[in-house]
């Protein structure tokens, strides 16, 4: 279902509101505690916002909450980086991508990230074949300088993968820097792909 990917981030909350914003293509479901998930029904993509109300709705397109039972509502600003003059920060985050059928190896050789904004700092991580609670390798981290902060331009990054080989891989952004404007547009994988199935541990193999 539509949902599916979201599911485990909501398990126990109560949904408090819904409110389509159809500028951005976006329904955002607002739950009474922790976050709230958004569904960009132009790209089928969901995402989770890290802030909880207790009512929300669109004036003109735009979008307020309201945060606390005591009357406190907040006003969605465009391009702000801060909520409440606290900075806050963007993950990116893959499905579990996989080539060939589902136990085979593959190779991962290089990560091509392409952006648009100007974000100091990026931290690319990789988990590996199905291992969720194992970062097994930080492929790299973005120098500072780069891109020209302020330039809005296009942006490419090239990371080589130390740890190639898994049966699949997910790939996870980070801002390391908060206070950042940036928006991803594509991401590229360079992949080899062996024959044959990915080798087990004898426990696994019967």
């Amino acid at each position: 279902f539509i949902g599916a990917e979201v599911e485990d981030l909501i398990t126990g909350l109560t949904t408090t509101a819904a409110v389509h914003i159809e500028t951005m293509n976006q329904v955002r479901f607002v739950m009474s505690a922790t976050r709230t998930v958004v569904y960009d029904y132009l790209s089928r993509a969901w995402a989770a916002f890290t802030y909880s109300g207790q009512a929300a709705a669109t004036v003109d397109g735009t979008f307020y909450l309201l945060k606390t039972a005591v009357g406190q509502v907040a006003k969605e600003v465009a391009a702000a980086t801060t909520d409440a003059g606290a900075a806050f920060t963007m993950t990116v985050r893959t499905n579990w991508l996989k080539v060939g059928n589902i136990h085979g190896l593959k190779r991962l050789r290089r990560i091509f990230v392409l952006g648009t904004g100007y974000p100091t700092t990026l931290r690319i991580d990789v988990h590996y074949s199905y291992n969720d609670a194992v970062l097994t390798e930080n492929v790299g981290t973005t120098p500072a300088t780069f891109p020209a902060a302020g330039s809005g331009d296009a942006f490419q990054i090239r990371y080589h993968v130390a740890n190639q080989q898994a049966t699949a891989y997910r790939i996870q952004i980070n801002d390391v820097a908060s206070g950042m404007l940036w928006a991803l547009q594509g991401l590229s994988l360079e992949l080899g792909i062996k024959r044959g199935g990915a080798k087990l541990r004898s426990e696994q193999s019967f």
